[in-house]
């Protein structure tokens, strides 16, 4: 065996690393050494942690998706085939007074005639005091959201006749129409002010589509229909101890009283019922006043829709109060989109600017859906004034702003077009008495083209641009759109 040398030993140390030479004298590891290999692995076992939160996030939405598409394409057949694209199968509530045979007939609910969508002139959805021009009457073509679920919940049913529009002066909300707002509305003020409390703050009016929902005037869906047909009964109801994890879930049952109306007996298995639906129809082409025989179906899937709706006895009166968005329905937000990459063309949407009063929620995530909604000019009628018509579309949020910006609309930047300050589309303050501030998000939208500098004539020779609105439906995962019949 050859051992070396001292000399040999010191030559070959030096041509060793330094590192190298430091290892072979060591037995160990520093208390610094070990703490930052420590903080390492901690850091790296964080970084998993987030990235299985998020791609639990991710499968979750994807499997919404997936679920909402298959569930759109079967409530599309049912659609059809239970005769739901039928106007004489649609009842909606008119709020106001109207004349039948010579006769005024109080506020009710009344069956849909597709006659009423080509009367010259015709405006259903028209508030009563509303600010709109002489010359601004859309054309008779309607719009219409089919959504039972709405009027078969029970607060719905029973207040309705507080919203009439002899007293369209105590607030802002209309549940005949979707959204559920006055056509009034200015999307920058506080919806808990009332209408005259607003006085100098109202819109000039703005595009609804009536809200109908099925059966007859005496006989509309109640909840249990609208359940069985608008909503998933195939997502079972189970129950999972809590305290003994070893137990199986257990289904859980419906019960009704038997025939002496005292033992309770088990009926049907109780669903969850987390999927629902509702629809709206455009007409396909609204240039004139015609009737359309092509609508443009719009099936709109909601996970865990919230079914509070409106409730009356929550409205606040209020004058100068913190905005609480809390204290009033947030299932139909009404905004105003201003666009920040101009018309959208060639079916890939774009940016746009959304704002809202500071008393309305303002999340907005990907994969939301919005519904844009805007008067432009259709036909020529007598009065040689361009008779204006409402379109509506529905468009996916692809991008989002992290937060949003709050303040006063005036302070809020630039106008990116033309280098000046945000301005109310008809020259209101928001932000100042007696409104509240407004909040803004720059958001990125698919879906079909759009025209954000169309124009309406409010007297021969005088163009206006209207504003584009924007409604946020809180829980919608899809919208499923084909064109479709509406037969007589």
């Amino acid at each position: 065996m050859y051992f070396q040398t001292k000399n040999e030993q010191q030559l070959t140390c030096r041509l060793r690393s330094a590192a190298d030479c430091l290892g072979a004298t060591r037995r160990g590891v520093t208390v610094l050494e070990v703490l930052f290999a420590t903080g390492i692995a901690v850091s790296g076992m964080l970084g998993i942690a987030s990235l299985l939160l998020m791609a639990g996030r991710n499968a979750s939405q994807a499997n919404r998706a997936s679920e909402s598409q298959a569930l759109s394409q079967d409530w599309y057949n049912e659609f059809l085939t239970r005769g739901v694209n039928r106007p004489e199968n649609w009842v909606w509530y008119q709020d106001y007074p109207f004349t039948v045979g010579g006769s005024t007939v109080s506020p009710q609910l009344r069956n849909l005639s597709k006659s009423f969508f080509a009367a010259p002139d015709a405006r259903l959805t028209k508030s009563v005091g509303s600010t709109g021009m002489a010359q601004m009457r859309p054309s008779g073509k309607i719009s219409v959201c089919i959504d039972p679920a709405f009027f078969s919940n029970s607060t719905i049913r029973a207040s309705l006749s507080a919203f009439n529009q002899t007293l369209a002066g105590a607030h802002w909300y209309r549940p005949a129409v979707f959204p559920y707002y006055q056509d009034g509305f200015n999307p920058l003020t506080d919806s808990d002010y009332s209408v005259n409390a607003s006085s100098g703050m109202a819109w000039n009016d703005q595009p609804r589509m009536l809200r109908a929902t099925l059966g007859t005037p005496s006989f509309t869906m109640n909840e249990k229909q609208v359940q069985s047909l608008f909503a998933t009964q195939d997502d079972l109801s189970t129950f999972v101890s809590q305290q003994d994890s070893t137990l199986p879930a257990v289904r859980v049952f419906q019960t009704m009283p038997d025939a002496s109306g005292q033992t309770p007996i088990i009926a049907a298995g109780s669903s969850k019922t987390q999927y629902s639906w509702m629809a709206t129809l455009s007409p396909l082409d609204q240039s004139d006043t015609s009737l359309e025989d092509y609508y443009t179906l719009s099936l709109i899937v909601m996970h865990q829709r919230d079914r509070l709706f409106i409730d009356p006895s929550l409205f606040a009166s209020r004058s100068a109060s913190v905005p609480s968005p809390e204290t009033k329905p947030q299932g139909e937000r009404l905004t105003w989109v201003y666009p920040l990459s101009g018309n959208f063309f060639g079916g890939s949407g774009g940016r746009v600017r959304i704002f809202a009063s500071e008393a309305t929620e303002s999340t907005i995530v990907i994969g939301d859906w919005i519904m844009l909604s805007k008067h432009v000019s259709g036909s020529v009628v007598a009065t040689n004034t361009v008779q204006p018509f409402s379109v509506f579309r529905w468009y996916r949020v692809v991008g989002v702003d992290p937060e949003p910006t709050v303040g006063n609309l005036a302070t809020m930047g630039p106008d990116p077009s033309s280098n000046v300050p945000f301005t109310d589309p008809y020259g209101n303050n928001p932000g100042g008495p007696p409104s509240d501030a407004v909040w803004s998000r720059d958001v990125v939208l698919a879906g079909p083209d759009w025209d954000f500098s169309a124009t309406i004539f409010v007297a021969p020779g005088v163009p206006l641009i209207t504003p584009t609105t924007g409604t946020l439906v809180n829980g919608a995962v899809s919208v499923y759109e084909r064109v479709i019949t509406v037969p007589e």
